[in-house]
This record gives structure tokens, sequence and C-alpha cells, in this order.
């Protein structure tokens, strides 16, 4: 029988022209040198009758039986990795994909004009998050905290994260003039950075049940006249129309620009602590994307006038509205250090300016971070971070289980110490991408990364070692 080669023989072996050779051919390689393996297809051999009614099937043997074996079996591991190269590449792009969305939720909430007691515009942003998602909840309590939670995951030891919704910045209070208004400043900002500082007001919003209307627009324009005596300044707006559109109760934030991603970084008005917060939904988003069965209790607390005394927290702490069991880990931007700098990892903080928290959840969060370094290189710090104090300080005296994990930020309360000006606030976006993994994974695995594996080690180490003591 004749044989019809389907590539000519100088023509070098193609393992996707192998893949597509039907299935019914016989397919041999011829291994000429110095030419690479050909490929020739035979037409079936032809059947020869052996017995009335029973046909067999004899194929021709050949020495190049073997070579053809081989060039399929290449060819199907190449099939093979190129599949595999497609699912890798899906991965990838979802993941990438992720992280666009994470990055999106970070740009717009650290836009947000907010101050202590006027949270209300970020509220109304977490509010439609939750609401577009079916196994979120969402509640508020008395103090206008905001709590949200998983369908079908309920525990007595609930993880849960808690992250402030405000940022220092002006509340008006009443008009003093055609274009001057007396403004309350809430919030932690030296006071050689007032004068002549560069301010928006920012009209309507702030209500919680969103009964007043949020003016378009990025705010009028003024300046601080001055630094802020017991807490009360004056701002002056640039033109009388803004002036008598103004209401007391508006938000006067820092004009910095608008928030934006450029070169790794992010740089927003209100980093601190809106960064915390979008990292917070971004590592329930992510537990909320696993398997229902396998989901664990995460919780997330986003609190109220932070800047002015933790007076969100506290209150929370006394009603009670934490379960007394939880594992607290309080999220926040610090204040970068010489040896804790921007880029260098989120920071499982050891304390801050006042206290130090619990040793057994700063192990468990260290040993989580610690695993992610050894699983895929990511880097992460442990500072003793005293640029200034955080919730959880309120949360250790209330007697709760309370680590801090928090992201090292330039320009604290939008303080640049270089130039001495008021200036945009600053994150790496690698280290906020960090900090989302190491929540996700630590609600996960805190249990078994906790402080009872510690326990246990040291006391192996004695058994083994006791004998010393005698």
């Amino acid at each position: 029988m004749s044989v019809r080669p389907i590539v000519s023989p100088s023509t070098r072996a193609d393992p996707e022209v192998i893949s597509a050779c039907p299935v019914s051919a016989r397919v041999s390689v011829v291994l000429p040198l110095p030419l690479a393996p050909t490929i020739a297809v035979h037409r079936p051999v032809a059947m020869r009758q052996v017995a009335p009614r029973r046909m067999v099937v004899r194929p021709r043997r050949t020495w190049r039986s073997s070579a053809s074996t081989a060039c399929c079996m290449a060819a199907l591991h190449f099939s093979e990795r190129r599949t595999g190269a497609r699912s890798t590449d899906m991965k990838h792009s979802k993941h990438h994909e992720q992280r666009k969305t994470r990055e999106k939720w970070l740009v717009e909430l650290t836009g947000i004009p907010t101050a202590s007691g006027r949270e209300g515009r970020v509220a109304r942003w977490i509010r439609g998050w939750a609401g577009r998602r079916s196994n979120v909840r969402l509640e508020t309590d008395r103090f206008g905290n905001l709590h949200l939670a998983l369908d079908g995951a309920r525990s007595r030891r609930p993880v849960v994260l808690v992250a402030h919704m405000d940022h220092p910045a002006f509340v008006l209070r009443a008009s003093v003039g055609s274009r001057r208004w007396e403004a309350e400043f809430r919030g932690g900002v030296a006071s050689s950075y007032f004068r002549g500082s560069p301010i928006r007001v920012h009209r309507g919003g702030w209500s919680f049940d969103g009964s007043d209307r949020v003016s378009p627009g990025a705010g009028a324009k003024g300046r601080v006249l001055g630094p802020p005596e017991d807490g009360v300044g004056v701002v002056e707006l640039h033109d009388d129309a803004s002036a008598q559109k103004a209401a007391p109760g508006d938000v006067a934030t820092w004009d910095v620009g608008a928030a934006r991603i450029t070169r790794g970084r992010l740089v927003a008005p209100a980093v601190d602590n809106l960064a915390g917060v979008a990292a917070a939904i971004a590592a329930l988003d992510a537990i909320r994307r696993g398997r229902a069965g396998s989901r664990p209790d995460l919780r997330l607390l986003l609190t109220r006038c932070e800047e002015v005394g933790f007076v969100g927290a506290i209150a929370a702490c006394k009603a009670s509205l934490v379960p007394r069991g939880a594992r607290v880990i309080v999220l926040e931007n610090s204040k970068c250090l010489p040896d804790a700098p921007v880029g260098d990892g989120p920071i499982v903080r050891v304390g801050d300016r006042t206290s130090t928290f619990d040793p057994g959840m700063t192990y468990a969060l260290a040993q989580v971070a610690s695993g992610l370094e050894d699983e895929d290189g990511q880097s992460w710090q442990r500072k003793l971070m005293t640029g200034g104090s955080c919730e959880a300080t309120a949360f250790s005296v209330f007697g709760y289980r309370t680590g801090c994990v928090c992201l090292p930020l330039l320009n604290y309360h939008n303080m640049d110490e270089q130039r001495g000006c008021i200036a945009a606030e600053s994150v790496s976006v690698a280290d906020f991408h960090g900090m989302v993994r190491l929540l996700a994974e630590a609600a996960a695995r805190i249990d078994e990364a906790g402080d009872s594996a510690l326990r246990s080690r040291l006391n192996e180490i004695y058994k083994s070692r006791r004998n010393l003591l005698t």
C-alpha cells in the first residue's frame, strides 16, 4: 500500500501538526540525519479474511513505531503545556482584575471628604458597596458605626477588622463676614501648617440617613487665615457666591488635589484611614468569594470620630457591640519612620505611642506574614510605631485581644515635614495589596498561628530540656 505524506520530508516536525493528525491514521517518524523528525501518515492497512464472518486487523510492523510513540507523546505534552499556560494566564488575568478593582475602591474612598462626626459620605459609599453584594450584611449601631459580616458565618470568636472613617478636617460653624466662616478643626495638625493653606468647602452629604443632598463638584475654594485657637479658626472662601451657599456643618478639607495612583504610589487627601477602610472591605470581599462552607467568620467595624479621641471605638467597647471572644485587628496608616519606610511592606504593629498590644495577636499576625513571605516573598515589617496612638489602645484597655496592622504613611495628617506645608498623603500600592492579603490569610489561619501554637512549642522545649535544671 502506498504512503501519502502530509508533511514533506524536508519539513521539520511541528507538535501542532502532529496533534492535527487523524486518530485513525498511523503515524510514523523517519529520522534522517541531520534533519529533524519528519512525519508520514499511512492509510490503515488492509484486512484479510481469516474465517467466514470474522475479520482481524494485522497492522504492519515497523521499526519506526517507538519513534512514532515518542513524537505523539511529545505532541501530547506540548498540548498539555499549552492548556496549562492558558489556565495560568486566566488565573493571572483574574488576579489582575481583582487588584485593579481594589485599587479603584482605594482611590474612590481616599478621595471622599470626611471629618469626625461628618462621616456620612463614606458611610454612603460603604452602604452602596454592601448593597450590591447579596451575601454581605450591614448594620448601623446607635452611634453611627457600621458593622459588616457575611451570611452564614457566625461564631463566638470572630476576627473583627476595625478601621475609622474620619480624617482631620474643618467643620463650619457660623458666618463671620461676607466670605468668612468660623470653623472647628477636628484632628491633630501642628499650628505652623494652617496659615494660608488652601481648602475646599463641601456642601451637604453628612447625614447617615441620606436626608441631606450631596453637592456636585469638587467644592468651593478658600484658605485658612490662621491657626485655630482652642480648636476654632477662621476660613475665607474666594468668592461671595460660594460663601453664601455654605452652611453650618459643611466640611472644609485641605485642597491637595484629587486621589490618584502614580508610579506605584497612592497620593490622596485622606489616606488615613480611608485606605484602611478600603483594605478591610477588600479582605472581606476576598473571603466572600471563597466557598460558603469554609469561610471564616470575618467581620468589619468601621468607626467614627477616631481623630478626636477614638470616640466611636470607645462607644462600641462600652456597649459590648463586639463579641467578647473576638480577635480584634485594628487597621491604620501610621507615620513612616526611618526604620519603617514606605514600600517595605505592611507593618505588624507591636504598639503605638501609648501602649503595646496583645502579644499573642502580634505573634499570630507575624506568623501569618512570615508564612506569606516564605510562600512568595511578600515583604512585611514588625515595628513599634510611635508616631501616634490608634484604636488598638482603646480595644486593649477595654479587655479585647487586639493586634494591629498598618501601612507606613508619608505626610502623616497631610503634614509635609520636608517642605513645611500641607500636602497629599501617600502610601505604596504594593504595601496596600500586601495588607489585604495578610488580613485575608489572618482571618483564615489565625487560630493555627496563634499563641497556643507558641505555648505548645515552649512546652516541648521545656519537656526535652528540663533535665538541665536538676
